[in-house]
């Protein structure tokens, strides 16, 4: 079996260091979560905040889209079906 070597606190930080400016989303919220400085809490709350604001906005846009794609194929069926004048059907 491998045995890891234990990084020093320094080489620690350093990895987290060069992590956050290319971190996700999902990793800098966890980061944050866990992070004990306040404004770093106050920070990650607003965030999910937003990120949630976001989500419902998206949800509203989306499922309006939606409905206004159904209607519109149920309106072009319903031309589809109907004879056209002066033809027989």
């Amino acid at each position: 079996m491998t045995t890891v070597p234990e990084l020093t606190e320094a080489e620690a930080i350093g990895r987290l260091l060069a992590y956050l400016p290319h971190a996700g989303v999902g990793g800098l919220l966890e980061l944050g979560r866990t992070c004990p400085a306040p404004e770093v809490q106050e920070s990650t709350a607003w965030a999910e905040a937003a990120l949630e604001d976001l989500r419902e906005r998206l949800v509203a846009v989306v499922r309006d889209a939606h409905t206004e794609a159904l209607a519109a194929e149920q309106w072009i069926a319903s031309i589809e079906d109907t004879p056209a004048a002066g033809t027989a059907a």
